[in-house]
């Protein structure tokens, strides 16, 4: 009956084990140059290993294969943590850039709101709207005489 409980059917607690091309059980960004360090040097490893040897004695047992399976095994799901890593890093970036242009945007627009509704700005603009009437009136009024003498 012990064996119904609620406690029985939780598992045991795990250990977690070390890749032991990572630093540390996560991929971080204080780690994962290490690792890829790391998984480069056993690759190295394994080109010397078969060199340029014409005779590879190294492989011959099922267990040697088995180990450089593992060891492959290793080095590519090393390569693939530190890949899914740089991916969140590089989508975090993105997503914060992104967050600062438009904080950055909605900062000059409320500065150029500011801007167009002090006083000061709204008399130079009239000033400077006035004075521009002022040239297109002139222009214009100076045309027709010339309109005129030529339809004549």
């Amino acid at each position: 009956m012990a064996g119904n409980t609620p406690a029985a059917s939780k598992p045991s607690e795990s250990v977690t084990i070390p890749h032991p091309l990572f630093d540390g059980d996560v991929v971080d960004g204080g780690n994962y140059r290490d690792a890829i360090d790391n998984c480069a040097a056993t690759l190295w490893l394994l080109a010397d290993l078969f060199g340029d040897n014409e005779t590879i004695n190294s492989l011959d047992s099922p267990r040697a294969r088995r180990g450089m399976f593992l060891q492959l095994m290793g080095v590519a799901s090393a390569l693939e943590s530190v890949n899914e890593f740089l991916g969140l890093e590089a989508d975090r970036k993105s997503n914060l850039d992104e967050t600062e242009r438009e904080a950055r945007r909605l900062m000059l627009r409320a500065q150029e709101d500011r801007i167009a509704e002090e006083p000061e700005v709204i008399r130079k603009r009239a000033i400077i709207a006035g004075a521009m009437a002022d040239v297109i009136q002139r222009t214009l009024n100076e045309s027709k005489p010339k309109k005129q003498a030529t339809d004549s």
